[in-house]
């Protein structure tokens, strides 16, 4: 396997440095301007510092980034697995709901379903009412002629014995 690496170099605040990349050369020329805007920060704000110390304190400036963002990515895997587990819990909290609400629904559908039964009942009793109430008229005018009739037998018949009592008396 051949040796994949590439020689370039770098100049950290003034001082050429070697540097062997196997991967991309502009990532590299990145951290190394990273490195020099911190250390000429450094010296900018304390312009009498010897090289030695600034060297050491730009390394620890660039640690405390460092480990300030491993918290911070720590403090992320956090809140996004805190994240998780809610959204878990309302997608377990709206299945239910949905459960729920399916339920409700085929329950909606059997209410309607026996509505319709009832309705159904309903229009076939009032049908039958409705025959009834014509029966009962149909009852009430026959009981009617009826009574005429008898009224009229009875005035007749009393009629009858009138003519039969006249028709006594003259013969005695």
């Amino acid at each position: 396997m051949a040796n994949d690496k590439k020689s370039i170099e770098l100049t950290i605040m003034g001082t050429p440095l070697p540097v062997k990349v196997d991967g991309n050369e502009d990532y590299i020329r990145g951290l190394a301007d990273f490195v020099n805007q911190e250390l000429q920060e450094i010296q900018n704000s304390n312009p009498h510092i010897n090289r030695i110390q600034l060297m050491l304190i730009g390394c620890m400036n660039i640690s405390e980034k460092y480990f300030q963002a491993q918290r911070d990515i720590a403090e992320m895997k956090d809140r996004l697995s805190q994240a998780k587990k809610e959204q878990s819990a309302i997608n377990e909290h709206l299945a239910n709901e949905k459960e729920q609400s399916n339920q409700l629904e085929q329950e909606k559908k059997e209410i309607l379903k026996d509505l319709q039964a009832c309705q159904r009942q309903l229009e076939e009793k009032n049908e039958l009412l409705n025959q009834y109430r014509e029966h009962l008229k149909q009852a009430k005018e026959e009981s009617e002629s009826n009574r005429k009739s008898i009224l009229n037998l009875q005035n007749k018949l009393f009629e009858s014995q009138i003519e039969l009592s006249k028709s006594k008396d003259h013969q005695s």
